[in-house]
């Protein structure tokens, strides 16, 4: 039974082993081995050829759906208007389209004269009554309406909840609010056909405004020089520039995005003579008759030859690689790019970057995006606006908004009359005109707000200074910045209120009451770009406001697709805040001893693992953190080694001790050397602190290279040195005493037992 019982559990254990090892070497055969590339067929697109290719926004979903707005909005009063936009995506359309609204309502509201109107583009397409029996209104959108692009939509509201006008002005029972279930419907097909790609570019690759925004991928040769790196570090740069959530453009190796899951539209440049796979077989089919320098734009159909889906390609190219790096400025200068037509261009001269040598620019509204405003009481108020001010700035003086204003001249008159009155009106009269209502009270009640992260401020309107009317309001910062909960971010909103004459019963739309809000209105953020070893500034001193200029990156000899996809991610994060995008500096191992002599002028970015850098070697000694088979020293920074996955750390530079040199490594030797939760820690980081860790469990925290600091900074208590040695001897003693004690306490029971014994 029990040799039964042996065969039995030999069986179970044979089984359970066979079970873990297959499914472990199922998993590894997936991971170590390439997956079966795609087939792939191309198809070369001539001048002014159409070419249909998949849209973005179609496929497994019947059509789109784009919601205008994220929280309900409010329009209160009689009469009130809001602008909402929509963005039509470049695909084919069916007849479906619509606007869905959807709304909830006072029960006040006066059936036979309370209505809403909806308007796309300034033009009226209907108008509802709004008698509270369906709160929802769905309204079919024309050809004009479903162009691609942006489209404005306006809600304006006229609504009363009695006969007499005077009673509805300021009586908050009149409102109607917008839910955001409201949304426009478009009935998007699978295919977009077009027949001047360049002049779209960079559609179909991003696409503003849609859900995902990047629909691309940067597609560069299997072993890319530093050339070719660097300029689709530029291009990624660039595009993510362009999305609302500056989602970063992946770059990949011509294998990689041959065998990815997902078959995506493709922008592709290297060298003619640098490609292998399925680009090589491009080329060799249409072959390029390119001349010295030039570089060669084309665009081709490429078709999965399993699923049957197309998607666009633009293959950059030239002779060298040097080439396509000086030339690169067509796709990532917006002025450029806008200059591209066609489906294939050559392009012998690029125009030189234009060196602003005069003062800096003001920073003012407009170079956040924002223009004019105009508040009068149909559109009462904006949208909230955001001001991000850069994470590489450390502010030095008083920050304010300089707001630049203008006044309609009747609202100047009636404030100026009313200041007129003000100064002679006795108690009495005051308490007659508060009771029977006149100019003088309605006009001192207009008043602009100004709400900066959820704190409001008055805003006193005045007549105008300037030649042209205007004049400036001075709102100080300062005290929003030092909030100790500030994120970098000024939430700005403007509401205008602006009061009618009171004894005027009557919609009066003139339009003679309004406040102007100038986009050129200044935002004073005095600053410096420091350099020190911290990352309380990051990304300074990397960044500055001219960019990367004055920093390198240096890569190892072998990149793959997984390093190029955190490189763009690195570069999209540090370039963020800054709107010059020039081309990076890229070195890549081996360097030459020119190369090696050149680090000494840049800031350094390391990436990976340091003993992947020959050149560093002999400079190794330099480094603050040192490690051991590709496992960094971590423990006396209070870091448990085996659980921590990367680090990040700022120093001197080994090459020039008054540049700085970032490193970004595993902390185990694993692959890559950064992820998206350590960038956005780096970003937001407070402290003064040189070293950063992320744990396996995504924990990160940062310290100090420092040891002493990095104690101080993690509130330990280091005994000192005479307790030590206090603490050395007193058990130096207690091992000689504690045998001699046992020794004579055995000897006293031994001695009292036998005499015990003796007695008895």
């Amino acid at each position: 039974m029990d040799k039964q019982w042996k065969w039995i559990k030999a069986v179970v254990i044979a089984s359970l082993v066979i079970a873990i090892i297959k499914p472990a070497g199922a998993a590894y055969a997936e991971a170590g081995q390439a997956p079966v590339p795609r087939e792939i067929s191309a198809v070369y697109l001539q001048d002014a050829a159409p070419s249909t290719t998949a849209s973005n926004v179609s496929g497994t979903s019947p059509g789109y759906i784009y919601r205008f707005l994220s929280e309900a909005v409010t329009l209160q009063g009689v009469e009130q208007a809001q602008d909402f936009y929509y963005q039509v995506p470049k695909a084919e359309l069916g007849d479906n389209n619509y606007i869905e609204l959807e709304w909830r309502q006072s029960d006040l509201l006066l059936a036979s004269q309370s209505t809403l109107t909806v308007m796309v583009d300034d033009k009226p397409l209907t108008s509802v009554r709004l008698d509270g029996e369906e709160n929802h209104a769905r309204i079919p959108l024309g050809p004009e309406e479903m162009s691609p692009g942006y489209h404005k939509l306006t809600l304006s509201k006229y609504s009363v909840i009695a006969d007499n006008y005077c009673v509805d002005q300021y009586n908050p029972a009149n409102w109607l609010k917008i839910t955001p279930t409201s949304h426009v419907f478009m009935d998007t097909l699978s295919n977009w056909t077009a027949s001047d790609l360049l002049k779209d570019f960079p559609h179909p690759f991003i696409e503003q405004g849609m859900q995902e925004e990047v629909y691309g991928v940067i597609v560069v040769p299997d072993h890319p020089s530093a050339e070719i790196i660097a300029s689709s570090l530029q291009v990624s740069s660039y595009l993510s520039s362009l999305t609302a959530t500056r989602k970063a453009m992946p770059i990949k190796t011509e294998s990689e995005w041959l065998s990815s899951a997902e078959f995506t539209h493709a922008l592709a440049m290297g060298g003619t003579g640098q490609w292998n796979g399925p680009v090589k077989n491009i080329l060799d089919n249409h072959p390029l008759e390119l001349q010295g320098e030039e570089l060669s734009l084309d665009n081709f159909s490429v078709t999965d030859n399993q699923t049957g889906l197309t998607k666009q390609m633009l293959l950059v190219s030239a002779e060298t690689d040097r080439a396509i790096a000086d030339k690169i400025r067509v796709l990532t200068d917006s002025k450029l790019a806008k200059q591209l037509t066609g489906n294939h261009l050559i392009i012998r001269e690029t125009p030189q970057p234009q060196t602003d040598a005069g003062p800096t620019k003001p920073l003012t509204l407009s170079s956040y995006g924002y223009g004019h405003v105009l508040l009068d009481t149909v559109h009462p108020s904006t949208d909230r606006w955001t001001l991000r001010i850069p994470s590489y700035w450390k502010l030095t003086g008083e920050a304010s908004l300089e707001l630049k204003l203008k006044t309609s001249p009747l609202l100047t008159h009636e404030l100026e009359e009313y200041k007129r009155n003000k100064k002679t009106r006795k108690a009495s009269a005051n308490q007659q005109e508060k009771e029977e209502g006149s100019i003088a009270l309605g006009t001192s009640r207009t008043a602009l707000t100004v709400t900066i992260n959820e704190i409001p401020t008055s805003v006193p309107l005045q007549g105008g200074e300037g030649q042209d009317g205007s004049y400036t309001v001075s709102i100080p910062l300062t005290r929003y910045i030092e909030d100790p909960d500030f994120n970098g971010v000024l939430e700005l909103t403007f509401a205008a209120n602006i009061v009618e004459p009171e004894e005027v019963c009557y919609p009066d739309r003139n339009g003679g009451r309004w406040i102007f809000i100038d986009k050129e209105s200044v935002v004073q953020l005095p600053h410096e770009i420091i350099g020190n070893d911290s990352f309380q500034y990051w990304p300074a001193p990397f960044v500055n406001d001219r960019g990367l200029d004055q920093t390198a990156f240096i890569l190892p000899q072998e990149v793959n697709g997984s390093t190029l996809k955190q490189l763009s991610l690195l570069m999209n994060e540090m370039v963020g805040d800054t709107g010059n995008l020039n081309r990076p500096v890229v070195f890549s191992e081996p360097l030459s001893a020119d190369a090696v002599q050149s680090l000494k002028d840049f800031n350094i970015v390391l990436l990976g693992d340091i003993g992947l850098y020959p050149s560093l070697q002999q400079e190794k000694d330099k480094l603050k953190l040192q490690s051991e088979n590709g496992r960094l020293s971590l423990a006396k920074y209070n870091v448990i080694g085996e659980t921590a996955e990367y680090a990040a750390w700022i120093q001197p530079s080994v090459w020039n001790k008054d540049k700085r040199m970032a490193v970004f490594q595993p902390a185990n030797g694993q692959e890559g050397f950064t992820h998206p939760q350590l960038l956005q820690f780096l970003k937001n980081e407070q402290e003064n602190h040189s070293l950063v860790i992320m744990s396996r469990s995504q924990e990160v925290w940062s310290v100090s290279l420092d040891p002493q600091q990095s104690q101080g900074s993690q509130g330990e208590e280091s005994p000192s040195p005479s307790k030590g040695a206090g603490l050395s001897k007193f058990s130096a003693w207690l091992l000689v005493l504690l045998p001699v004690l046992f020794l004579v306490l055995l000897f006293v029971f031994i001695r009292l037992w036998k005499k015990q014994k003796k007695n008895n």
